[in-house]
Parts: C-alpha cells; structure tokens; sequence
C-alpha cells in the first residue's frame, strides 16, 4: 500500500501558555507546589547566573519547559498559595498548525 498523494491543511490547536509572576510567586525554594503538582511534569525549576558573577544564584524560578504537553488541569493553579496575587497563569492561545494528509490515488 503506498501513499503517492499529499496535502497539507492548516489546523487551529489551543496551546497553553503558561507564565509566572515573579512579584508574587514564592519560588521553588520557598513553595514549590505547582511543581509537584504538574503530572506530566510540564513546569520545572532553574536558577539564574546573575550578569556578570560566575556562581549561580540561590534562587530557584519556576518555568514552563514543555508547555505543550500541558493537559489544561489546572491544577499548577489550585495549589498555589498566592492565588490572589496570580502568581501562576494558563492562559490558551489557539495557534495554527500544519497538518499532512496522505491519500492514496
């Protein structure tokens, strides 16, 4: 069975997008639950090397490394202790896609 025909069509998907407001997060030092609460491990924890020093900081940020194997459960958000203060958004933005359909003539 071979495929000799191809399209290509533009498809609309919602991607999370996922940000942290540094003003009111606690850190993952500090907190740490969206981390632990994030199933499919989408937010993980980094520490910046300030511009000009060499030794890393001892501050650990929370970021959306893999923000598209995002579920949408939302639930980085539930257990967040600063929910007022929106420490953690998911916003979903639909973003246009490439989509390959083969077809057999």
């Amino acid at each position: 069975m071979s495929f000799n025909h191809m399209e290509v069509k533009t498809i609309t998907k919602d991607f999370p997008n996922i940000k942290f407001n540094m003003d009111t997060c606690l850190g993952a030092l500090d907190c740490g639950k969206c981390l632990q609460a994030c199933a499919p491990h989408v937010l993980r924890c980094y520490t910046p090397i300030p511009e000009g020093k060499t030794t890393v900081s001892k501050e650990w940020i929370p970021v959306a490394t893999f923000p598209s194997l995002c579920t949408g459960c939302l639930k980085c958000v539930e257990v967040c202790p600063k929910k007022e203060g929106k420490a953690i958004t998911v916003d979903f933005v639909p973003t246009r896609l490439p989509k390959k359909i083969f077809r057999r003539k």
